[in-house]
């Protein structure tokens, strides 16, 4: 090995081995890295039942439905007329030939 090769590689070893000091080294203070609040870890679903309670408590005003402006509103749909099915693979080869021209310098 030459000189270069050597210190390419005695900086890559200390930039993973620091890397890795830095990694340890950032701990949360935990013994495992590991921390649990039980006393503050909701009920499985509480959020979800709360949500839902908000939600069960709505009420929807229907006079919008009965308001001249809804029921002037026009139906401007655009009816799409169906179209023929493709093949049932696409990349599969076709059947027909596929004749490049052959280009000759004259």
């Amino acid at each position: 090995m030459n000189k270069n090769n050597i210190i390419i590689l005695v900086v890559v070893i200390a930039l993973v081995g620091g890397g890795i000091w830095y990694y340890k080294s950032k701990g949360t203070g935990t013994e495992d890295g590991l921390s649990v609040s039980v006393a503050n870890t909701p009920k499985v679903g509480q959020k979800t039942l709360s949500l839902l309670r908000q939600v069960s408590e709505l009420t929807l005003d229907t006079k919008i439905f009965d308001d001249p402006a809804f029921t002037s509103l026009v139906d401007s749909s655009i009816v799409i007329p169906p179209q023929p099915v493709g093949r049932i693979n696409p990349f599969s080869p076709t059947r027909a030939r596929v004749v490049v021209p052959s280009t000759t310098r004259r």
